[in-house]
C-alpha cells in the first residue's frame, strides 16, 4: 500500500512518499519504506499496525471492483495520519492469493491544487463529496451547517442561509447532479454559475466544484461545461 504523506523541506513540492507493505497473514506488522521525491529509498523500518488493513475502505472497495481495475473511495480519515483523504486501490490474483495496492492522497493536498486554479478574481474552487457534504476545515459561523460524521465535511442540506459553496452544492443537487452543464444559482444577493465534476470519475467519491459570478465572464468554465 502506498501512502502520499507531505513532508516539509523534502523535494520540489515539499513531499516524500511512504510505502507500506503487509505480507499475507501478518495482520499487525508492516514494512515501511520512505522514498524521496524522485523515488529513491531513504530509509526502511518495521512498524506495528493498530488496525487490520482488510477493514479499511480502500481494501473493501478493491474487493468489489472489477479485477485489475482501480476504484476510488469516498473521503475518509486515514488511520496512520489522522487526516481525511481519498484512496485509489486495485486488487488482483497472484499465486492463488489476493493482492491489493492502494494510493492515498490527503484532501489538504487536493484542496491546495484546486486553490491554484485560474478562475478569475471572483471565481472559487472547492471540494465536496458525492452525497453533498462540503469540505471545510471548520464550519462557517452562522451557516447552521451540520457535521456529516467525517472530519472536515459539513452537510449542505442542513445549512440555514449558507455560504457560497453550500448554496452551489444545494443548487447542483436540486438540478439533478449534472456534470455536462453549468448550474445557475443565487448566493449573497447575486447570481452565480457553478460547474461540477467527480474528481476520480466515480460519483460516490469526491467532487470538484467551481463558481463564478454571472456578472463576470464565464469563459473559464465554458471551456469544460456548456451553459
Amino acid at each position: 500500500r502506498c501512502l502520499d504523506r507531505p513532508q516539509l523541506g523534502l523535494g520540489g513540492d515539499g513531499s516524500d512518499w511512504l510505502v507500506r507493505e503487509r505480507a499475507p497473514g501478518d495482520v499487525d506488522q508492516a514494512r515501511v519504506t520512505r522514498l524521496g521525491p524522485t523515488g529513491e529509498p531513504l530509509e526502511t523500518r518495521d512498524e506495528s499496525l493498530a488496525y487490520d488493513p482488510r477493514t479499511r475502505p480502500w481494501y473493501r472497495i478493491a474487493q468489489t471492483a472489477v479485477a485489475g481495475q482501480p476504484a476510488w473511495t469516498a473521503p475518509y480519515v486515514f488511520s496512520t495520519l489522522g487526516d481525511p483523504g481519498i484512496s485509489a486501490s486495485v486488487a488482483w490474483q497472484e499465486e492463488g492469493q489476493t493482492r491489493v495496492l492502494a494510493l492515498d492522497v490527503t484532501l489538504e493536498r487536493i484542496t491546495r491544487a484546486i486553490a491554484g486554479l485560474d478562475l478569475g478574481g471572483e471565481g472559487r474552487g472547492f471540494l465536496f463529496r458525492g452525497d453533498g457534504g462540503v469540505f471545510s476545515p471548520l464550519p462557517e459561523q452562522g451557516t447552521g451547517a451540520s457535521h456529516t460524521g467525517d472530519e472536515g465535511f459539513f452537510s449542505a442540506e442542513a445549512r440555514l442561509g449558507g455560504s457560497l459553496h453550500f448554496d452551489a452544492v444545494s443548487a447542483w443537487a436540486a438540478a439533478g447532479r449534472p456534470t455536462d452543464r453549468l448550474v445557475r444559482f443565487q448566493s449573497g444577493g447575486q447570481g452565480w454559475w457553478g460547474g461540477f465534476l467527480p474528481l476520480s470519475g466515480e460519483a460516490h467519491a469526491a467532487w470538484v466544484g467551481v463558481t463564478i459570478p454571472v456578472s463576470a465572464t464565464a469563459g473559464v468554465l465554458q471551456g469544460r461545461w456548456q451553459v
